[in-house]
């Protein structure tokens, strides 16, 4: 009985803070908790950003093997000339794609059809690669592209 005799002889702006704060306290927090950003973390890297592969530097794609590496993935790839003014292309992967583009320069892209199995590849361009042109390609794996630009060179 003491308190309640302690609390009828205080001060009013003292009775009305003791019984506001406590509804503050908690309102604070309700309210505190609606504003808080999303708790979804932002992606620091897109799901579907194109990763570039290391291009060997003795490279020599016309006639022999060029490796392109990247951490998820290794491309051997190779062009030879084809019949009339064509140039065979031949890729393998070390994992599965689902699809390969390949062009040289300023050139529409060829898609590349699979050999046997999802690891294989072979485009036939409807033009001949020269010495010194610049030769691109584009792989999808999943949600995953790589991408790798060669300099055609004879061995």
């Amino acid at each position: 009985m003491g308190l309640i005799r302690k609390f009828t002889a205080t001060n009013p702006h003292l009775k009305i803070a003791l019984v506001v704060a406590p509804l503050l306290m908690v309102g604070g927090y309700i309210i505190a908790d609606l504003f808080e950003p999303s708790a979804t973390p932002e992606p620091t890297e897109s799901a579907n950003s194109a990763k570039p592969l290391a291009v060997d530097e003795e490279c020599r794609l016309l006639g022999e093997v060029c490796e392109l590496l990247h951490r998820e993935i290794a491309v051997n790839i190779s062009a030879e000339p084809g019949p009339g003014s064509t140039t065979l292309v031949y890729l393998s992967t070390s994992v599965p794609v689902d699809g390969v583009l390949v062009t040289r320069e300023e050139a529409p892209p060829t898609r590349m059809t699979a050999r046997g199995s999802s690891k294989r590849w072979k485009a036939e361009l409807p033009y001949a690669l020269a010495e010194g042109e610049r030769v691109r390609l584009a792989l999808v794996r999943g949600e995953h592209s790589y991408f790798a630009e060669i300099t055609a060179r004879k061995p």
